[in-house]
């Protein structure tokens, strides 16, 4: 009976079978998921019992692998809707799409891919932005390419007829513009429908870059929200085929730290202050130094065991001697030596219980060996050192966000900016937090503070993490602010 897959001894086994058939990660916290699926799966293949369905998965038939198909379509979630996380989508308005767009005018021509485009919303809205930004849009050879591994939601995209939900946070005046009502929905203009081609595709185990399949030389790739299902090691895989079917200088996005604990050394991170784009290297130019090693599953972080900030900071324990060591220790992070890193922030841990800068580095060191339990401990023993030194909280709250507790990392951000209330990227990157829970007023008000900081810097000073001046951080948020407005 199919109660047989209470026992955690076949759970465990079938979750490792998922896992090495489609990537998807079914940690033990999602069993009941996983359960459940099964259950209504066992009966509509009317399977009798766990031994018989587990065969029937095992086999290499083509019940087999329809069976898999139904299977995924319970364990994900094809929740989308036009123009999800304005931020990114105004970073390729502003940014990527214009740059790529000069860089192909002389053949006139782009490619552009969604992967794990659900239902299809996201590739519609590229093709939107896309006429937008080119006047002659029909001039141009454009390829929408959008794949997903569940055929339902690709026979919906090719319909492209959605309901309101779709349209969640989206102007009235868009919907008018680009779609035409069809009985309780609204049909996209047949001209992005001509742009946008739809197949199904498996990340995981599907073969890609692939010349009869259009999977290459893309100038762009979409992936968000796709990876937090993957285990990192599918995850890792999957980035470097994504290399392999970008062209040199080719731009890749997934969803907010999703690239946390994945190793990047064939693309260059371009931080923006929406979110964090990687341009692909070319072959001519040297890598740069090794980025996050493969994680383990990560402890989780447990919000009591913060500690309060205190009312004064201790003072930092002066011993020259161990600055040269430490200079060195930070050398090494910063040449992705992370292990070394380690080792070096150590020692001077162990001899200096109190040196803040050693506990600190410890933590980012053990953050990008994927080792976030760890990572975590480092940042409070940091904190009870100096509970005013907001940058153990920016840590934080970025492990939360790996972890997926964006609750958590909210409550981090939000003690950083107490602590540092005139830090342009924290509040620009919770505006980006608060943002994905739907307070798109809220992020409006967060943003508008980043604004107002900006605005009284000098325009030509460099601002960190970003990479730009002062001056084009300011520019940049006016037209992502006007951005969120009209879209």
């Amino acid at each position: 009976m199919i109660t047989d897959f209470e026992n955690a001894n076949l759970l465990q086994p079938l979750s490792q079978t998922v896992r090495e058939r489609t990537g998807l990660c079914v940690s033990p916290q999602a069993w009941d998921k996983l359960y459940g699926a099964i259950q209504s799966r066992m009966k509509k293949a009317r399977a009798p019992g766990a031994e018989q369905y587990s065969a029937l998965l095992a086999s290499d038939t083509g019940e087999s692998r329809k069976e898999w198909r139904e299977l995924v379509k319970l364990l994900t979630t094809g929740e989308t809707f036009f123009f999800r996380d304005k931020g990114q989508f105004s970073l390729l308005r502003f940014q990527i799409l214009p740059r790529l767009i000069e860089c192909k005018k002389a053949v006139r021509s782009l490619r552009l891919w969604s992967a794990g485009c659900a239902t299809g919303e996201e590739p519609y809205s590229l093709a939107i932005l896309l006429r937008e930004l080119l006047p002659d849009f029909e001039e141009w050879d454009i390829l929408i390419l959008g794949t997903d591994i569940n055929e339902e939601y690709l026979e919906k995209a090719r319909r492209g007829i959605y309901g309101p939900y779709s349209f969640r946070g989206t102007p009235e005046e868009l919907r008018r513009k680009y779609f035409k009502k069809r009985g309780e929905g609204w049909e996209i203009d047949g001209k992005f429908r001509a742009a946008v081609r739809f197949r199904e595709g498996n990340l995981t185990g599907g073969r890609f870059p692939d010349d009869s399949s259009e999977v290459h030389g893309m100038d762009l790739v979409l992936c968000r929200n796709v990876f937090i299902y993957l285990d990192p090691r599918s995850a890792a895989a999957i980035v470097d085929k994504f290399a392999d079917a970008l062209g040199d200088g080719g731009f890749l996005m997934l969803g907010h730290t999703e690239m946390a604990g994945v190793k990047q050394d064939r693309f260059r991170a371009k931080i923006f202050p929406e979110s964090v784009v990687y341009e692909k290297l070319s072959r001519r130019e040297p890598l740069p130094p090794a980025a996050l090693t493969l994680p383990p599953e990560p402890a989780p972080i447990e919000p009591e065991a913060m500690p309060p900030v205190a009312a004064d900071a201790v003072p930092e324990p002066e011993k020259p001697d161990w600055k040269s060591e430490l200079d060195e220790g930070e050398a090494l992070f910063n040449q992705g030596k992370y292990v070394p890193a380690l080792l070096k922030a150590g020692r001077i841990a162990e001899a200096v219980p109190g040196h803040f800068q050693a506990h600190f580095l410890q933590a980012r060191a053990l953050a990008n060996m994927g080792k976030y339990g760890e990572a975590g401990e480092s940042c409070r023993r940091a904190l009870a050192i100096n509970g005013l030194e907001p940058r153990p909280y920016r840590l934080l709250s970025h492990i939360a966000q790996v972890q997926g507790n964006f609750a958590l990392a909210r409550e981090m951000l939000e003690k950083a900016i107490y602590l540092a209330p005139s830090s342009v990227a924290d509040y620009l990157e919770l505006g980006s937090l608060v943002e994905r829970e739907g307070e798109l007023a809220k992020a409006r008000k967060l943003w508008r503070a980043a604004l107002g900081i900006l605005e009284g810097l000098p325009p030509g000073a460099p601002l960190e993490p970003f990479a730009m001046s002062a001056g084009e951080v300011l520019d940049h948020v006016r037209k992502m602010l006007e951005f969120q407005c009209n879209v």
